[in-house]
């Protein structure tokens, strides 16, 4: 019976630890006229898209998104870059692993009451599968448990973000193991749901075009590597490839792709591939 690989200790002096109620979460009402709240609720609480949180989630599939997990750096993962002006290593910190958050957030200079030190959009974040799903996850959390506040900042309305789990501290204390933090305009966030609600057609349009680009690329390709078996201008296989810019794999799924095609044959006495009589370059 094989033996369960053991998880490596935690090494909790780089992790950071915070008061389990902090003083910058107050129980105030919040004066909220234009119910901007209450969007931010229901899209990132109630209908989160994050799957399994919520009964009445909806998948980004449903606003017409190609995909349920956006992919890196795709459309809507640069659109809310783009619109939160958040920019990686100046306004964005992220790590895969709780151990970094900790330098992270000194990096960033959001320390425990970044609530009342942040000015700006600012995102520190542990990521662990998918950013744009790992982001909405994080303010769903904080809403989900009230851990987050409504700051003003020269007359501009921000909520401060945080998300963790319940833990021990470094003397075994009851504390609170702090994993992400966010600071983010309320408006921010409501043009972030309008960018989900209302581009996913955008998406569509970058796909084709990127599909388009690569069908034509890949067709002057072939018409390049009918014209070299042609020319006979090269000595063997490697040497057709690096004429053609190919790689070997697309080398030879162009070549299968010509041969199943009857325009292409290799021939044993020549050692080389030549063209058939219905090849036209």
């Amino acid at each position: 019976m094989a033996e369960k690989k053991r998880r490596k200790p935690v090494d909790k002096t780089k992790i950071e630890y915070v008061e389990p109620k902090p003083s910058w979460i107050k129980a105030v009402k919040v004066n909220d006229h234009n119910d901007v709240m209450g969007s931010i609720v229901q899209f990132f609480l109630v209908e989160s898209p994050c799957k399994g949180v919520s009964s009445r989630g909806l998948s980004l599939l449903d606003y017409g998104w190609a995909d349920s997990v956006p992919p890196k750096f795709g459309y809507l993962h640069r659109r809310l870059l783009e619109v939160a002006n958040l920019c990686d290593g100046s306004t964005l910190f992220t790590a895969t692993r709780k151990e970094e958050m900790k330098n992270r957030f000194v990096e960033a200079g959001m320390p425990g009451n970044f609530a009342s030190t942040c000015i700006s959009n600012r995102v520190v974040a542990l990521i662990n599968s998918n950013f744009v799903l790992d982001l909405f996850r994080i303010i769903r959390n904080s809403l989900a448990h009230c851990r987050f506040q409504l700051v003003e900042k020269n007359g501009v309305d921000f909520i401060a973000f945080e998300n963790g789990i319940p833990g021990k501290d470094l003397i075994g204390a009851d504390s609170f193991e702090v994993s992400s933090r966010l600071f983010l305009k309320c408006s921010t966030l409501i043009d972030w749901i309008a960018v989900v609600k209302s581009e996913a057609i955008y998406e569509t349009e970058e796909i084709a075009r990127k599909k388009e680009a690569s069908e034509r690329e890949w067709e002057n390709k072939r018409q390049l590597v009918l014209s070299r078996i042609s020319s006979g201008s090269y000595s063997n296989k490697d040497d057709l490839g690096k004429d053609c810019e190919l790689s070997k794999r697309n080398l030879d799924e162009l070549l299968g792709e010509l041969k199943a095609q009857g325009l292409i044959a290799y021939s044993r006495s020549n050692r080389k591939w030549e063209l058939t009589g219905d090849a036209n370059p």
